[in-house]
């Protein structure tokens, strides 16, 4: 019966005048357009609210050079790294519990005490940005100083809101860690970013990671 059914059907479908055949499937794909837009604006809201910084929430935030360019392979620039996230810790109320800086990016599992996480970051970008780029201008030791500086204006052309250069990616990517398995998922994942970059062997041989016990970032507990 289900197979006559089926060949029926068929068979109706070939005797149909194909402007009848459009009238009939042109509602069935306007409801999956309207289904699909429907969903792309859920996730659109899901993905802001993902990325959305609260109050006195603890984050782990990445802080990316445009490119994804190797600029922290100098212990110079890390050096100033950890000296500015250590004024911001002591007058901008940061905490910092965890971090790593690699060449091209930082991992951050941060909160503020005062005010909000994202203005205490995007200051720290700002300043951070202006004396790197400050550096590499006058630099007469920097090697690839004329490359960096073509990538960074580079990236500014695609950003309305940039001058001449851009150097961090304006986004911080935060995750909210809401429970204590997923801080320690983060904690040894950011731990491990030196070993799985082959940088080094062991994570607390990496110097500028939260997993050296002689590190110069003044970090709180967890």
């Amino acid at each position: 019966m289900v197979m006559q059914g089926i060949e029926l059907n068929r068979a109706l479908k070939k005797n149909i005048h194909p402007s009848v055949r459009a009238r009939l499937i042109l509602p069935r794909v306007c409801f999956v357009l309207f289904a699909s837009c429907k969903l792309l604006q859920l996730l659109c809201l899901l993905m802001s609210e993902k990325y959305k910084i609260f109050p006195d929430g603890l984050y782990f935030c990445t802080l990316t050079l445009v490119g994804w360019i190797d600029f922290f392979t100098r212990s110079v620039y890390c050096d100033e790294i950890i000296k500015n996230l250590n004024y911001c810790i002591d007058k901008k109320a940061l905490k910092i519990y965890a971090f790593v800086i690699m060449p091209s990016h930082i991992h951050l599992i941060a909160k503020v005490t005062e005010g909000n996480l994202s203005n205490v970051l995007r200051d720290f970008k700002s300043y951070t940005a202006k004396l790197f780029l400050k550096t590499i201008e006058e630099s007469q030791t920097e090697s690839r100083r004329e490359w960096l500086l073509y990538m960074f204006q580079f990236f500014a052309k695609s950003n309305a809101h940039n001058s001449k250069y851009q150097f961090w990616q304006q986004n911080n990517h935060p995750f909210d860690l809401f429970s204590n398995k997923f801080i320690d998922q983060k904690v040894d994942y950011l731990h491990n970013n030196p070993v799985e970059a082959r940088i080094v062997n062991k994570p607390h041989h990496y110097v500028y990671s939260s997993a050296n016990q002689f590190t110069q970032l003044k970090l709180d507990k967890l």
